[in-house]
């Protein structure tokens, strides 16, 4: 398989087309069947008359396996395939075909459209729903920061004082007297230290 979904899936209907492949897959049939039966289906019920040698050539297979594949969705009930007017000239068509074109139809696409006319409702709703619940969280947000941003700009705030500061003062050194020299002296067994000079005796 080649080309990606609007290759695929040329017509309008893109999103019918692409429930139409998952509704075919979970009826059983063929991946590629599926795949054109998406194609069908893109044309929004006009009728398809695609020549077989241009989807072998999107596929990648034969004109025989794409017969097999249409056959495949007819006895699946999934379309129809019905003989052109004699005569007609297909709508797309730049002149009469050499041959007599056989229309394929699907079967049940009104059902596909509002499976998913009913998808896209519920998407819209759950998107719907969560733009709701950020709105309110974003309009919560913002009341919140007017709240702290007034109560920020209201709150006075005092530098503190001289007076107010913790200070801490150098400790002040002991004054020993010679009374409690000489007892340190005495305690820690040293001699007394003599005097700078001898006392005056006169």
């Amino acid at each position: 398989m080649t080309g990606g979904a609007g290759l695929l899936f040329p017509g309008p209907a893109g999103l019918v087309a692409s429930a139409a492949v998952r509704a075919a897959l979970a009826a059983g049939v063929n991946a590629n069947a599926a795949l054109l039966f998406g194609r069908i289906c893109s044309f929004n019920g006009k009728p398809f008359w695609e020549l077989r040698v241009n989807l072998g050539a999107l596929l990648g297979c034969s004109k025989r396996t794409i017969t097999r594949y249409f056959a495949e969705l007819v006895d699946a009930a999934l379309i129809v395939n019905r003989p052109a007017p004699i005569g007609e000239i297909p709508a797309g068509c730049r002149g009469k075909l050499p041959y007599r074109p056989w229309y394929k139809w699907a079967i049940g696409l009104p059902a596909l459209r509002e499976a998913v006319r009913s998808g896209a409702k519920d998407a819209y709703e759950r998107w719907r729903a969560k733009f709701e619940v950020s709105r309110q969280e974003r309009a919560t947000r913002t009341k919140l920061g007017e709240i702290i941003g007034t109560i920020v700009s209201t709150k006075s705030v005092v530098p503190p004082t001289r007076s107010t500061q913790s200070t801490v003062s150098a400790p002040t050194p002991r004054r020993w007297t010679a009374d409690e020299l000489d007892a340190a002296m005495a305690a820690s067994g040293e001699p007394p230290v003599p005097p700078s000079r001898p006392p005056d005796t006169s």
